[in-house]
């Protein structure tokens, strides 16, 4: 079901708001995340343009980037950031405007003037010089546009998301995403990307190859729960790759599943998972139900048994 984002989550202080909007993001479905990332995309552009406050603008750009890699939205925002770091383009120098002619006195005026020195015998009148036009100086040049502003990493990992999508199989690709993806904190959203790509493909070797590079992915990130100490976070990615090795490697995603029932007998979605295995006659059906059963005894679900 589509979550709306209320007027009440983005009034308030900004932070607040962030967070709040960022709550509604973690228990939005993925069609909601659209609608979330473009409010904290006008959460960054209030605070650039009422406040000038650049860093509260970039933290709205890189999260609205984790909650919708799509949003076109973070472009302008990105933009504006970049115009306010390197400050507005130089203006055209003002040329100076060539002196004002003074009028040359006309034919007739001149022969007045003329005749009525004659009359008056003023021969001994210095004759009227011609007047010089001044020069006119030619206007130099117009300056050279300024540079485009340099492009930031939610810009490249966009560009790099899309041609991901349109070349899911170019390893170069990939290694870039990845290797941008955790030296800008955007790992999440590649993730979720990523599996959105695989569950789109029907090419069995391509959903192969795009299979073996999420659970890369994923292991990588539960190392570093691990090292974080972040049980919860262990346990649910251990899911997230036994659900993905499920018929690649079900012995593996029988013992993931083993250990997340270990430490919590009464998480349903590995029992779901187990059970599955159990079902689908993929792992060694004994060790399955072995593993389910320990956990069930282990909850005290005697009626389950």
């Amino acid at each position: 079901m589509r979550r709306s984002v209320g007027s009440s989550t983005v009034q308030g202080d900004p932070r607040e708001a962030l967070e709040r909007l960022l709550e509604a993001a973690e228990a939005a479905a993925a069609e909601g995340a659209a609608e979330i990332a473009e409010a904290i995309v006008a959460l960054g552009q209030d605070a650039l343009e009422e406040r000038d406050d650049v860093e509260f603008a970039e933290r709205c750009l890189e999260e609205a980037l984790q909650v919708d890699p799509d949003c076109e939205e973070a472009l302008a925002l990105a933009q504006a950031i970049d115009a306010r770091l390197n400050g507005p383009p130089s203006g055209e120098t003002a040329q100076d405007e060539p002196e004002a002619l003074e009028p040359e006195p006309s034919v007739e005026a001149t022969a007045a003037a003329e005749a009525a020195e004659t009359a008056s015998g003023a021969d001994d009148a210095p004759p009227v010089e011609a007047r010089p036009e001044p020069a006119i100086e030619e206007e130099p040049p117009p300056p050279p546009p300024p540079p485009p502003p340099p492009r930031t990493d939610a810009d490249r990992f966009r560009d790099l998301l899309r041609a991901f999508a349109a070349r899911p199989g170019d390893l170069e690709v990939r290694a870039e995403l990845v290797e941008l993806a955790q030296k800008a904190d955007f790992e999440t959203a590649l993730i979720e990307r990523w599996n959105d790509l695989l569950e789109e493909q029907e090419d069995p070797a391509l959903c192969e190859s795009l299979r073996e590079g999420l659970i890369g992915l994923l292991e990588r990130k539960k190392r570093r729960a691990i090292r974080a100490g972040d049980e919860a976070e262990e346990r649910a990615l251990d899911l997230r790759i036994a659900g993905l090795l499920h018929q690649a490697n079900p012995d593996r995603a029988l013992a993931l599943y083993a250990a997340v029932l270990d430490a919590r007998p009464s998480d349903v979605d590995a029992r779901e998972g187990l059970l599955a295995l159990w079902r689908d006659g993929v792992a060694d059906r004994d060790a399955t139900w072995d593993a389910l059963d320990r956990a069930l005894a282990r909850g005290g679900d005697h009626a389950t048994r």
